[in-house]
């Protein structure tokens, strides 16, 4: 099956499939069908740090200290303690 035929199994023409959404200046622009997806709930987009802290959300550090904090009093007590310089990837 091509391309093209599973697109229109799923009643989609083949110019939403092709279009794109710009977000904004500087951001990556997503495919239509991706987002079309999402609203199905076909689709989970899953972003790292480089995305998420410009946009005020918390590191990977700082979610699992939050996780921590509510789950195990003990062991959020001991990686609070962690330096933030101790948790950048290797390679910065």
């Amino acid at each position: 099956m091509t391309n093209r035929n599973s697109r229109q199994q799923r009643g989609q023409s083949p110019e939403i499939a092709d279009r794109v959404i710009f977000l904004g200046a500087g951001l990556p622009a997503i495919p239509e069908r991706l987002l079309l997806a999402h609203a199905r709930g076909e689709v989970l987009f899953i972003a790292g740090a480089g995305i998420s802290q410009p946009a005020g959300l918390p590191d990977f550090r700082e979610l699992v200290l939050k996780v921590y904090e509510h789950l195990d009093a003990a062991v959020h007590a001991v990686v609070s303690k962690i330096p933030h310089s101790a948790c950048k990837p290797m390679g910065r």
